[in-house]
This record gives C-alpha cells, sequence and structure tokens, in this order.
C-alpha cells in the first residue's frame, strides 16, 4: 500500500507539473494584462507556473525516491506455480509492466539525451569553431561563404551559423519535447513497478533518470523566470 501512495504522490505531481507548464507557455495568452493592470490579481496569478512547477517537481522526487524504496515484486504463490491456468493472468501482467518499465527507460535516456546535447552545445560550438568571418563579420564575407553562413530569412540581414541553425531547427524543439517526455517516462516507469514488474531496476533507472531531468528542466525554466527572462 505504502508503494502505491508514492506512485499516487508521483502522478499528482507530474499533473502538477504538467498544468504549470501549462500556465507558463498559454497565460500570458489567455490572460493579457497591459499596461494598465500593473496591480490586477492576475499578476498574481501569473505567477502561479513558479510554484506550480516547484512543487511539481519536489513531489516527483520525493515520489521517485518513495517508489524507488518500496517492494514491487509480485508475490507467487504455490498455486501458482502448479496451475498454468491461474498463472496466465499474472505472466500477461508482468509483460504489460515489463514493456511499460523498457518504454519508460527508452523515454527518460532521450529526454535526458536531449538535456545533456544542450548543456554540451556552448562547448561543442568551441570544438566546431567560430567560422571563417570572425576577425572579419561582414555581409560581404558572409556572402562569401555561404555553406558556413546562411541569411534567414532571405533578405533580413541574419545570418546563421550551423551551431544556431541546429539549435533553432533540431534541438530546441526537441527540448521543448524533452520536458512532456520526462514527466511521462516517470509515471510510466512507476506504474511498471506499481504492476509487479519483473524487471525492477529497468524501472528504477528509467524513474530515476525521468526524475532527474523533469528537476533539472524545471530548475532551468525557475531560474530563466526568477532572473526575469520573457
Amino acid at each position: 500500500m505504502r508503494g502505491k501512495r508514492w506512485l499516487g504522490l508521483c502522478i499528482a505531481a507530474a499533473a502538477t507539473t504538467v498544468v504549470g507548464l501549462a500556465f507558463q507557455y498559454l497565460g500570458p495568452n489567455i490572460f493579457p494584462i497591459g499596461k494598465g493592470f500593473r496591480s490586477s490579481p492576475l499578476l498574481l496569478l501569473l505567477q502561479a507556473p513558479l510554484a506550480l512547477i516547484a512543487i511539481g517537481s519536489l513531489g516527483i522526487v520525493v515520489g521517485a525516491a518513495g517508489i524507488a524504496g518500496s517492494p514491487w515484486r509480485v508475490a507467487v504463490t504455490a498455486a501458482d506455480t502448479e496451475s498454468p491456468v491461474r498463472r496466465t493472468p499474472v505472466v500477461t501482467t508482468t509483460r504489460l509492466a515489463d514493456a511499460a518499465a523498457y518504454i519508460g527507460l527508452i523515454v527518460a535516456s532521450a529526454a535526458a539525451a536531449v538535456i545533456l546535447i544542450e548543456f554540451a552545445l556552448p562547448t561543442l560550438a568551441q570544438i566546431a569553431g567560430v567560422g571563417p568571418c570572425n576577425q572579419s563579420p561582414t555581409v560581404v564575407c558572409f556572402s562569401a561563404h555561404p555553406d558556413f553562413y546562411q541569411e534567414l530569412p532571405p533578405g533580413s540581414g541574419s545570418y546563421t551559423t550551423p551551431v544556431s541553425r541546429f539549435y533553432d531547427d533540431i534541438l530546441h524543439p526537441a527540448v521543448l519535447a524533452a520536458w512532456p517526455l520526462a514527466v511521462a517516462a516517470t509515471v510510466a516507469s512507476a506504474i511498471a513497478l506499481a504492476s509487479g514488474t519483473g524487471r525492477p531496476g529497468v524501472a528504477v533507472i528509467g524513474l530515476s533518470l525521468g526524475s532527474i531531468t523533469v528537476v533539472v528542466m524545471a530548475a532551468q525554466s525557475l531560474a530563466f523566470l526568477l532572473l526575469g527572462g520573457d
């Protein structure tokens, strides 16, 4: 029963985090506030994502730790080993739980990999080099190296490098998707443990990766908002 309570906490915390994210990204569109509404109570509502994300992330960590420390193995009785008919439902349930454990681990690993790439991108950019126009950042130089610099959008006068294009076209959308994927992986791994998976180690690793990714991204988002980011 204790394990199921931790599971309930983890799922509730994941839902809280999702609600906080929704308010963070959709709040300005749902509650447009002009300059004349500086003292409006809606300003307090727009600060709700900070609390929801923080509380949800903390709940995921606590719930994941509780789940990982709870006994989740399915008890097998003598009757289960004697009768194939009675053993079939348990085997079917275990297979589904095992599938959920592996899915949770794969999805959590993908989300964690995206965050690692995001952190490593500045170093990768230095390794790739600053480009042939570092000493002469002029339009003439940019135009002379179209394989490295591209004007996007055309006619804007703004030039991009391979690293910036990789971030804008690939990494940034992947980062936006990593948070919900990490939350889903955490919940899937928790459900696998609650369902008595035969691969508890796989589920615990997926649970840990998913919850750590959620916390890291929550810390990034909170730091960005607290520092006045738009």
